[in-house]
């Protein structure tokens, strides 16, 4: 039985529940999986390979997890059955399957070797904690890391996670269905010895791999042989530009190891000996048993890549012999061989063709995987000529051959289905859906009959099949199949098939209707509003306007009637809204305002009025936004305008109208400023202007420096740097005198860096910073330290390492944590060279620690210039915490030697720890 698929308006309504505290995703257990079936797990024993390629060095202990908080697939199964026997069978390892989030400590992870994330869909690891176990377990303890087909369609707000596993699956051009060609990219790697050498042909979904995959991080092995007809699909599915789809790749990740493979979407995949194979000489790659090179492949040499084999189409009865005797390997081929004749070849060749797999599939006992194989292609290319024979299948319990009648979708072949409802072995589920997916009104008809007096599991399928159909006798036959407004499960079919049929038949909004006043269930009632809101244009829109007064059903039904409202420009709703907009509740009147503010439109202002009084301060500010972006008239500034001699309100105004867009607005605000006496409005006039960066005002903004008001002058100073320009520097350096707070000095500091930063005479203001150091105070030279080290001249660091030559340490020590704070690699050897020449334990602690805190934020930063500075900062470190800090930070090296440095001094030190 496929599940009910609401609508996404009903959709989204159901999830409104989320007003009630619910357990976070990850925390959620995951779902409880089936048994594999015992047919498909003798497959996979027969084609388990008989020993391990290497001999482990020690018992392998494996965490498999196949926790999925995205797509389900359904060879999840028989795939945790294969991976699990693969290592009991072979010895090369044990695992236990845990799908459980709290699985991921550092404790537990301790007892493993290796991770297995096994068709895992899209897991957040939102706790950090969790996330800094799963990167010290690979990186800092050197354990391995495997991922089986969906893996790369995780952690999608973590870009580390990503970068573990390798890339990013993006889409899949090439479907389960598909038979594709792959090519060896390296035939003699142990991880793909498995393919003795040669490219393949094998059905499965393939993945188009994007985000920090590149051949120059990872060590690819299998992909895609672009050089096959078979593999090209439209332009418009592909997103990479290289025509390089991987497949399969290693890499080292710190010290530990990744292994990944996308094949594994289709569970026969499970019980071919290849790709078991390749899965378990993947996973002892990773673990460290069998030695295999992972280190990218060096620019200007590649090895010679194994093509697929071409693929001629063979004699109609050469096709026919594995589709009728016992399956094997060759089945995939087969199929893709007559399926490019059928879709290749004239109408006339096309009718021939099938005539004759009919006949002879009629003639001989067609094993399971052969039928369904051969449902496939008379579903995608046949016609009434296969129908009896699909039916005769399906009667003995064929799922494919009903999805093949429901496809043909003739007369007859809806006939059959319906016929096949009073077949003792037909898969019944199975025929019912084949008949929503048919739209007739024959299998409305025999839906309707088997809601009223089929199985309990019939009718519940029945129920659901006529939702999803669009017709108004299958909305009929839901209303009265019983009290639908009482039925939970019987009202939300009705109304899925009021949303499916759409506004075209008044029934569809009466059914609605009913269901609005007949339950006392709030959530089907909110998403009876919500559909009736969407479908019944303006006059629903003023029908629902009393559940807005319902504080249960207001925050459910508020978003629908304002999207809606806005998308069909009901004014007449909206005015009628207006009128009574006060007297909602107050959280209601706040999330009217915030969804006006989201949608921009002017047509919402006469709601928005009434709101800029409102006696509460968080609606009015709500409001106030809401308002800024909802017109485009300098007329409309009143409101935000009074909002400034409020003093509970002046913030709103000030964000209000910096944002606002009007013509002419410019130009009315810098009079504002001309004429504005009362010095608390002129600051507010003055920071509008700047958030506008309208450098008109940059006269005024002079004018205010000198001010005697404090608020004004530091309004003033706060303007500066989103409006100073290079040639602003002379006046910067003028106005040190007048600096008179500490707020102020950080204003010149930041407007200074700014000015100096669009200057491109880069010589000459070298010259000019150098000439004003021997004068300049703390503040100043911070600014001065921080604009030399932004330039990245040979002649700015070298006045910066001139200054941290200075006798005085209290000099040294300014210009120490000025240089710390620019964030850039330039400045780590200047530090550097300062922790080592300082005099005072202090002064290297500065120098060293700033070194450190610059290194760790540069994560482009090449890993042999992070490997030479953390060599280095190690020499010069003297502090346990240093020490600690460094050992931390080498996780982030990639290349060999810094490796082997890395562990060098691990080894050294951690037992001293101890």
């Amino acid at each position: 039985m496929k599940p009910i698929s609401f609508p996404p308006a009903l959709g989204a309504l159901v999830a409104t529940v989320a007003l009630v505290p619910v357990l976070r995703a990850e925390e959620t257990p995951n779902r409880t999986l089936p048994p594999a079936n015992p047919a498909k797990t003798a497959l996979i024993d027969a084609a388990i390979p008989k020993e391990a390629s290497a001999k482990p060095a020690k018992q392998r202990h494996l965490l498999i997890c196949a926790r999925t908080e995205g797509f389900y697939h359904e060879s999840i199964p028989v795939g945790l059955y294969a991976l699990q026997a693969l290592g009991e069978r072979t010895g090369a390892y044990t695992s236990e399957v845990n799908n459980e989030m709290s699985a991921f400590t550092a404790e537990n992870l301790a007892r493993f070797d290796g991770i297995i994330f096994f068709n895992t869909t899209q897991l957040k690891f939102e706790n950090p904690a969790r996330r800094q176990a799963l990167l010290e377990f690979v990186r800092g303890q050197g354990k391995a890391v495997i991922g089986i087909h969906a893996a790369s369609d995780n952690f999608p707000n973590w870009p580390e996670g990503q970068g573990l596993m390798g890339g990013v699956f993006h889409s899949h051009p090439w479907h389960g269905t598909d038979t594709v060609a792959v090519k060896v990219d390296e035939p003699e790697h142990p991880v793909v010895r498995a393919f003795n050498g040669r490219g393949f042909w094998i059905t499965d979904e393939i993945y188009q791999i994007v985000g920090p995959y590149s051949r120059e991080t990872e060590r690819t092995l299998l992909s895609l042989d672009m050089g096959k007809q078979e593999n090209q699909r439209p332009k418009e599915q592909i997103v990479r530009t290289d025509n390089d789809f991987p497949i399969a790749w290693v890499k080292f990740e710190g010290l530990g190891r990744v292994f990944y493979s996308s094949l594994g979407h289709n569970e026969h995949i499970y019980w071919d000996s290849r790709v078991l194979r390749h899965f378990l000489d993947g996973i002892q790659f990773a673990v460290g048993d069998l030695a295999a090179e992972a280190k990218p492949v060096k620019k200007g040499w590649e090895p010679v890549h194994a093509p697929a084999p071409a693929a001629p189409l063979a004699s109609l009865e050469n096709l026919l012999t594995p589709l009728l005797a016992t399956p094997d390997q060759s089945e995939n081929t087969t199929l893709r061989s007559i399926e490019a004749r059928l879709r290749d070849g004239s109408v006339a060749d096309r009718t021939a063709l099938l005539a004759q797999l009919a006949a002879e599939a009629s003639k001989a006992t067609v094993h399971e995987r052969g039928r369904t194989m051969l449902s496939s292609l008379f579903g995608q290319f046949g016609s009434d000529a296969q129908v009896a024979l699909l039916a005769g299948w399906a009667g003995e319990g064929s799922d494919a051959a009903v999805r093949a009648l429901a496809k043909i979708n003739s007369a007859a072949a809806v006939d059959a289905l319906v016929k096949l409802l009073d077949s003792p072995r037909a898969p019944k589920v199975a025929v019912i859906n084949g008949l929503e997916l048919t739209h007739s009104p024959a299998g409305v008809a025999a839906l309707a009959g088997i809601l009223k007096g089929g199985s309990p599991a019939e009718a519940v399928a029945a129920r659901d099949a006529l939702a999803r159909i669009p017709s108004q006798d299958a909305l009929a036959a839901l209303r009265q199949a019983g009290q639908f407004t009482s039925d939970k499960d019987l009202a939300w079919a009705v109304l899925t098939s009021a949303w499916t049929n759409g506004p075209s038949d008044k029934r569809s909004l009466d059914a609605v209707r009913s269901l609005l006043v007949g339950t006392e269930d709030q959530t089907l009632r909110a998403a009876a509003a919500n559909t009736l809101i969407q479908l019944g244009g303006e006059q629903a829109l003023i029908e629902t306007i009393p559940l807005l007064k319902n504080e249960v059903l207001a925050l459910r039904v508020s978003t629908a009637w304002m999207l809606q409202a806005g998308a069909t420009q009901a004014k007449g709703a909206i005015a009628a809204l207006a009128e009574q907009v006060t007297q909602l509740p107050t959280n209601v009147q706040f999330a009217l305002a915030s969804l006006a503010e989201q949608q921009q439109r002017p047509l919402f202002r006469p709601l928005l009025h009434p709101l800029l009084g409102s006696a509460d301060a968080e609606i009015r500010k709500t409001a106030l936004a809401a308002w800024s972006v909802s017109t485009q008239s300098a007329a409309d500034v009143v409101p935000l305008v009074d909002a400034l001699s409020r003093p509970e309100d002046k913030a709103a105004g000030i964000a209000g109208l910096s944002r606002m867009k009007a013509d002419g607005l410019e130009t009315w605000i810098r009079e504002k400023i001309s004429s504005e006496s009362n010095p608390g409005l002129l600051a507010a006039w003055l920071t509008i202007a700047s958030n506008r960066v309208d450098n008109a005002v940059m006269p005024h903004i002079i004018k205010a420096l000198s001010s005697e008001v404090t608020e004004v002058r530091q309004a003033g100073f706060r303007a500066l740097k989103p409006l100073v320009r290079g040639e602003d520097l002379d006046l910067l350096l003028g106005l040190r005198s007048q600096l008179k707070t500490p707020a102020e000095r950080r204003a010149w500091q930041e407007a200074t860096v700014n000015a100096i930063a669009f200057r491109n005479d880069t010589a000459a203001v070298v010259a000019l910073i150098d000439k004003e150091l021997p004068t300049a105070t703390t503040s100043e030279r911070t600014a001065f330290i921080l604009a030399l080290a932004n330039m990245e001249t040979s002649e700015s660091l070298g006045i910066i390492s001139r200054e941290l030559n200075n006798p005085s340490m209290d000099h040294r020590k300014e210009i120490i944590r000025a240089l710390s704070s620019v964030r850039k690699y330039p400045a780590v050897p200047l530090l550097l060279d300062a922790a080592q020449k300082a005099t005072d334990s202090s002064e290297r602690i500065l120098a060293l620690r700033g070194a450190l805190d610059t290194l760790f934020g540069l994560i482009e930063l090449p890993s042999l210039e992070k490997f030479t500075s953390y060599k280095r900062a190690w020499e010069l470190s003297e502090r346990k915490e240093e020490k600690d800090a460094i050992i931390k930070l080498t996780d982030w090296l990639w290349d060999a030697e810094s490796r082997k440095w890395a562990e060098g001094i691990k080894a050294e030190y951690l037992p001293k720890k101890i």
